[in-house]
């Protein structure tokens, strides 16, 4: 009886020990670091599925992705940027690369970036510049060379409403790096049509400024208004994607999974 009372008593002092307390709250410690640095990536995506099509055919699996806002390279702002600053930013990147990690592994096979891929390419010095902004966004949002990715602009990435000749340069070197500013895409028999709607944009306040109508304006050569009119319509069906939402009045609604409910 009496070392019955006595193992009891050590177990009842174990329980209450620092060392225990001390290790279970070393525990409790991993454990959120594992589930905040993974955990929460995977959880996030968990109810994320590609629907499921009655059909025996195999579907083409697209993938949308906007506004990703890369910032520029570290090395540019270093000099007169704090360290807080500085391990900011570095904890920005690598949560871009842990939720881009963790969205390819549902394995689509092709990928179209809305616009806005860079959070300042518009504000950069030259084209040197520019390119370095783009090549961290491709190292960060890196795909394997089976899938197939499109990019449209954003007017984070080239701007809008300008016409200097910084901002023409800009433009170039967004050719360059991402490709045409307006796409004809057919997948899985259906036309993606990619605009340039920051251009769209520009040319309407051209076209407003002028005092023209739709109906009799000319729309200037290379631009988003040529390209759409020159698309010839078939039976596939069509699909527009751009970066900036149609005109719609500033009270309409814009979905329940919206963060904001109107446009306003």
């Amino acid at each position: 009886m009496r070392l019955a009372e006595c193992r009891n008593s050590k177990f009842t002092s174990y329980l209450y020990s620092r060392s225990l307390t001390v290790n279970l709250f070393r525990f409790c410690w991993i454990v959120l670091v594992i589930w905040g640095d993974l955990g929460i990536y995977y959880w996030s995506l968990s109810t994320c599925r590609w629907p499921k099509l009655s059909s025996t055919e195999k579907p083409t699996r697209v993938l949308l992705v906007s506004d990703t806002q890369v910032q520029h390279p570290l090395e540019k702002d270093n000099r007169r940027m704090s360290f807080i600053g500085q391990l900011r930013r570095f904890m920005f990147d690598m949560n871009l690369r842990r939720s881009w990690h963790v969205t390819t592994r549902m394995r689509p096979q092709v990928v179209i970036f809305l616009g806005d891929m860079l959070a300042s390419g518009r504000n950069v010095k030259d084209e040197i510049e520019y390119q370095r902004h783009a090549e961290k966004f491709k190292f960060i949002f890196s795909l394997d060379p089976s899938i197939s990715a499109y990019h449209i602009p954003g007017n984070s990435d080239v701007g809008m409403g300008v016409s200097s000749s910084s901002f023409k340069a800009i433009r170039r070197q967004y050719l360059n790096i991402f490709g045409p500013f307006n796409q004809q895409v057919v997948i899985h028999n259906h036309t993606f049509l990619l605009i340039d709607a920051p251009g769209l944009v520009d040319e309407d306040y051209q076209r407003a400024g002028t005092g023209t109508g739709f109906d009799d304006w000319t729309p200037l050569t290379g631009g988003t208004a040529a390209f759409v009119k020159d698309i010839e319509r078939d039976s596939k069906p069509l699909i527009l994607i751009s970066h900036i939402p149609l005109a719609r009045p500033d009270s309409a609604s814009c979905g329940p999974l919206r963060e904001k409910g109107t446009i306003r």
